[in-house]
């Protein structure tokens, strides 16, 4: 106890390493050298006196994975965001270990950890730690919080050995895998709430089945899928007017053609080449326009160009919006604390199980029925704004109770919702919807009596549904 209080009046900073050959040339008293041989055997009570770290990284895999281990805590604010440099003499290339890092020292610069630690502990001050039982949320806000802690953009890295292409090393620290694809849902989380400034990079193209960006494009046969072919220069001779593959002219060294016998000097002048034709070596099959195809070599499906997923590659920096994230968390939108809770179908799925309902419905004269759900949460009241989170909570509840498992439900933005009600009569759709209705009242009358929330609902048949044109709106979230 009376070293931990030492250390913290003297604010000093540890020098982690693994070996004993490790010496300060000049005597730092804010620099202590602390002795972990395994990054498995660091305790956060080891290295939470200190205010800020140096890692041995001359050996880049310790270093990686002590620092692995301090980055996906999530814990502790204080953990997670402490200050943590690499110490070594030659250049670091190790570039995802760069990026969750606060940068790179040597025995000549290692007094300079100190004001960069003291101007990240003073932005880090009013942070707090949030709690939460969504993944997503606590990754995205401590992702965040390190951006505007550092003042960095959150980039992607090229990493050849990922089977992405690219990985976000400030959000895959957190999981066990670096190829890990919920990084994609941490960074889609981010971008569509504009948490922070987005930036385009990149644009890669995935495996449907696998989410590997390790493909090949090729040339195919539209007839039997085989990339086994030979290209040819189509010959148009003027003077005949006979159009055919340029081997078929060459006898020798010259070209005659296999039409009327005459010899093509000059091209422009006897003939031209208008087009190229391909010729099919396993099935003989000649034709101009190859398919493209993605052999993917992760998992060996070969797929249309048209069906591989296209993704964008973006950085992002650091908005007015992320700075009052990190300090005051992120306030999740009625969307996403429904979608924690119950299954939310995307916009595209539940197109095509309304427009499936539809059909069973004029088959066999079954009845369903569309819900149109829309909460006005605008209001002047600064305390009704202050618990808005507290009641999108209680709404969210209620939804959970009052809707059957066979009900389907999909997000239009964030406070309106198309509900279908399957196998329900209108006036069992307006049961269910008055009872939703009076609970959520309920709890705004015992808990904000002077406000009231508007709720707008809309009864639609299933025919009127799919010409609706909130429905035919549904598109962003395909």
């Amino acid at each position: 106890m009376g070293e931990e209080k030492f250390i913290q009046e003297r604010k000093m900073i540890a020098l982690v390493t693994n070996n004993d050959d490790l010496k300060l040339n000049n005597i730092i008293e804010e620099i202590k050298i602390v002795k972990i041989p395994d990054p498995a055997d660091l305790h956060v009570e080891l290295i939470e006196p200190y205010e800020g770290v140096i890692v041995d990284a001359r050996n880049i895999r310790y270093a990686l994975e002590f620092l692995t281990k301090i980055r996906s805590s999530i814990t502790s604010v204080k953990l997670y965001l402490k200050p943590v440099f690499l110490y070594s003499d030659s250049s670091i290339a190790d570039k995802y270990l760069m990026e969750i890092s606060d940068g790179q020292v040597d025995s000549r610069n290692i007094v300079d950890v100190l004001p960069i630690t003291k101007r990240i502990l003073e932005k880090i001050r009013n942070f707090q730690n949030f709690q939460g039982n969504r993944l997503d949320y606590l990754i995205a806000l401590k992702t965040l919080q390190f951006m505007v802690s550092r003042n960095v953009d959150l980039n992607p890295v090229v990493m050849p050995k990922s089977k992405f292409g690219y990985v976000y090393p400030l959000i895959t620290v957190n999981f066990p895998e670096r190829d890990d694809a919920r990084m994609f849902e941490i960074i889609d989380f981010i971008e569509k709430r504009n948490l922070a400034d987005s930036r385009f990079v990149d644009r890669i193209h995935l495996c449907p089945d696998c989410y590997s960006s390790f493909i090949n494009f090729r040339e195919t046969c539209p007839k039997c899928g085989s990339s086994n072919l030979s290209v040819d220069d189509l010959i148009h001779h003027f003077s005949c007017g006979y159009v055919g593959p340029e081997s078929k002219f060459k006898v020798e060294d010259k070209l005659i053609c296999p039409k009327c016998g005459k010899t093509l000097k000059h091209i422009g002048m006897d003939y031209d080449k208008p087009s190229i034709i391909y010729t099919c070596k396993d099935c003989n099959y000649n034709f101009q326009e190859p398919e493209i195809t993605g052999f993917c070599f992760y998992c060996g499906t070969s797929s249309p160009v048209d069906n591989l997923i296209k993704r964008d590659i973006k950085s992002f920096r650091v908005s007015q919006v992320t700075i009052n994230c990190a300090i005051n968390g992120i306030i999740l939108s009625l969307r996403d604390i429904i979608a924690s809770t119950m299954k939310v179908y995307s916009n595209y799925v539940f197109k095509a199980i309304l427009d499936h309902e539809y059909k069973k419905q004029k088959r066999y004269n079954t009845q369903s029925v569309l819900v149109y759900l829309r909460f006005n949460f605008e209001s002047k009241d600064t305390q009704f704004k202050q618990n808005q989170q507290e009641i999108i909570v209680e709404i969210a509840r209620v939804m959970k109770e009052t809707l059957r498992d066979s009900d389907a439900i999909t997000a239009i933005d964030d406070v309106t919702f198309a509900i279908l009600l399957l196998e329900a009569t209108s006036a069992q759709a307006k049961i269910i919807m008055s009872r939703l209705k009076g609970e959520i009242e309920k709890f705004i009358k015992s808990n904000f009596p002077q406000r009231e929330l508007n709720i707008e609902i809309q009864y639609l048949s299933l025919k009127e549904a799919l010409n609706a044109d909130f429905f035919n709106s549904l598109k962003y979230n395909e």
